[in-house]
């Protein structure tokens, strides 16, 4: 098991310094769960694997100063592939066989991996560094690069400690997490400085230059046909096997997330089929709510405990532990969060219970947690309604919003943005916690218009274009939160839905196919594939989950702490980001009145204004 590769190389020819070494031991030191690192320290760079088990940084011969994490689905193939390992590389680790893909192919070697990895190799002759990492996956890789040195890691902290002045954080950055707007492109961090290695990149760097390039192009799929629809199903329900079983090696036991959702419920019924033919168990961690949600979630439901409970009796060999977050408030989750990543995330509602379902989940001795969080645009896509025959297209969506998608067609582009001038209300803001006069002095209203992508953009009528839109490389960072969540608990995450394969494969299927023209049932692909290991309360259920429904009352619960938090806000530099006098005139609506848009209020509002406001604080703080 294995969780990133970290560094320091020296571009410009200096020695390695004593501090360099205490600050990625001190940084190693702090993680959980026996994770321990190894060294590789030359005149002019240092390298390390953070791992659980065997060494992962080695010399590769007298040249070459070699890091490497990670896992292989491959490795069969791999070693046939590489006349150099004996006996098929029985006796190698993934690592290994890393590195002797390398000795191999140099660079190249990224198109013969197929896995969760990464790697860093140290050319001392010419002074080149190469870091890679793979097309998807919980994989983490930050750096920081100056003309004096790059350092890397995976944990953004690590690397602020090389940052001897460091510049104003990325206020766009900061306003597009206030207002729901996903930053692009998926290098960004709030940290000018350091920036992020999107999957499926290389990156050489020499004194001289630095060259940042895409080796895989999820793109460039080509249609695939069968002939009885029932292929489609058949052969996603193969691929995705593999998927998960490729993700259920090494020692147990193995845990999972089971919202009671589609995809959580597709990967844990299939992870405890795959594990019962050996006679283990697996650990299936649920976050249920504490109070009744009926109140906040309108047509959806907050409580996913009845349909988690449906697959584990289906399933028969798996272990149930519920999530209840009384180990942490919904503001020491957000607090937590903020001090193991360093920059405020999305989805700040859900930290609390996610930390304490991982400590859970070490208590059980779990050193893998399989995930589900890239379904939507993949493995459940839903599929789009314009590729619909027209007649049932028309009793999908309606006559109105297919004229409307008619016009966004036909009319220029100048109108359209006019047409979003008009929508974007003077006071749109007031949905966030963002200061108006932050949001007017870097011009956001104007950014937004001007962005293609920005959150007025009406989603792609062609479904493949907003699929790829959602999972290209560039725009898919968030699994880093993953790698330094998994550090932080010593936890390894593995997410079946985003196996590369199994991504190219959904992709390929027609975009009709999703939808089952006789019953008007979405996401049929996946639907069918689980026949028989799905109840159909999961299976077939069209009902949307709402997570942290219950986080008004929690709120509520811990008022005393809340009215704190919204003072260090106001008399701190955060004050000049959000609005704390809109936060407070929300935090008293929600303390006396319920509904679906008091929840939503309670989560853009008040949880994000809050993540923002104490990174602002604690940001000028550390530079005081």
């Amino acid at each position: 098991m294995s969780f990133g590769v970290f560094g320091l190389v020296r571009r410009d020819g200096g020695p390695i310094s004593a501090k360099t070494l205490e600050i990625f031991q001190a940084d190693v030191s702090s993680y959980s769960g026996n994770i321990r690192a190894d060294f590789l320290c030359a005149e002019t760079a240092i390298l390390g694997s953070i791992h659980r088990g065997e060494q992962g940084a080695c010399p590769l011969g007298e040249a070459v100063l070699f890091s490497a994490a990670g896992r292989l689905d491959n490795r069969t193939d791999l070693a046939l592939a590489l006349d150099s390992v004996a006996d098929g590389g029985a006796d190698l680790s993934d690592r290994d066989l890393i590195r002797h893909a390398y000795g191999r192919w140099g660079a190249d070697c990224v198109n013969h991996l197929r896995g969760d990895w990464c790697f860093a190799a140290w050319h001392p002759a010419d002074r080149r560094l190469v870091l890679a990492r793979d097309r998807f996956g919980p994989t983490a890789l930050a750096y920081c690069i100056t003309p004096a040195f790059i350092a890397f890691s995976p944990r953004f902290l690590t690397l602020r400690s090389f940052v001897k002045h460091p510049s104003d954080f990325d206020e766009l950055y900061l306003a597009q997490r206030l207002v729901g707007w996903h930053p692009s492109p998926g290098d960004r961090t709030i940290h000018p400085e350091i920036k992020l290695l999107p999957p499926a990149h290389v990156m050489v760097v020499t004194p001289e230059q630095t060259r940042i390039e895409r080796y895989w192009r999820i793109e460039d799929v080509s249609l695939c046909r069968f002939r009885q629809r029932q292929d489609y199903a058949d052969r996603f329900r193969e691929l995705f096997d593999a998927a998960v079983r490729n993700r259920l090696v090494g020692d147990g036991p193995f845990g999972a997330t089971l919202s009671g959702g589609l995809d959580s419920s597709s990967v844990a019924v299939t992870a405890a089929a795959i594990l019962s033919r050996s006679a283990q168990r697996l650990h299936a961690f649920t976050s249920i709510p504490t109070t009744e949600t009926s109140p906040y979630t309108g047509p959806l439901f907050g409580n996913e405990l009845p349909y988690a409970r449906a697959a584990v009796e289906m399933a028969g060999n798996i272990d149930h532990h519920l999530v209840e977050g009384r180990s942490l408030t919904p503001l020491q989750g957000l607090r937590a969060m903020l001090s193991i990543t360093g920059t405020p995330g999305y989805a700040v509602t859900n930290f609390f219970w996610r930390l304490e379902l991982q400590a859970q989940a070490r208590a059980l001795g779990c050193q893998v947690v399989l995930t589900g969080h890239l379904g939507n645009p993949g493995i459940s896509w839903v599929g789009s309604p314009f590729s619909l025959p027209l007649v049932q297209r028309l009793r999908r969506i309606g006559l109105g919003r297919c004229l409307k998608e008619l016009l966004r067609e036909i009319v220029p582009t100048p109108a359209m943005r006019m047409w979003k001038d008009l929508r974007l209300s003077e006071d749109w803001f007031r949905t966030s916690a963002i200061h108006p006069e932050f949001a007017r002095r870097i011009r956001l209203r104007e950014r937004i218009l001007d962005d293609g992508g920005g959150p007025l953009s009406p989603r792609a009528k062609d479904g493949l274009t907003h699929r790829l839109k959602m999972l290209s490389p560039e725009a898919n960072s968030s699994s880093a939160i993953y790698t330094e969540m998994g550090l932080q608990g010593g936890i390894e995450y593995r997410d079946p839905t985003a196996d590369a394969g199994l991504l190219e494969y959904v992709l390929s299927i027609p975009d009709h196919i999703f939808i089952d023209q006789e019953s008007g049932l979405d996401r049929w692909v996946i639907r069918s594939a689980m026949t028989g290991r799905l109840p159909d309360v999961i299976r077939v259920n069209s009902k949307i989950g709402r997570q942290a429904a219950d986080l008004v009352p929690r709120l509520r619960g811990d008022a005393q702490a809340m009215d704190v938090a919204l003072d260090e806000l106001a008399h701190g530099p955060a004050a000049n980001y959000v609005d704390v006098d809109h936060m407070r005139a929300t935090w008293r609506s929600i303390q006396t009145e319920d509904g679906p848009d008091i929840l939503r209020q309670a989560d853009s509002i008040i949880m994000r204004g809050v993540m923002a406001g104490q990174f602002v604080n604690t940001y000028a703080a550390d530079r005081a």
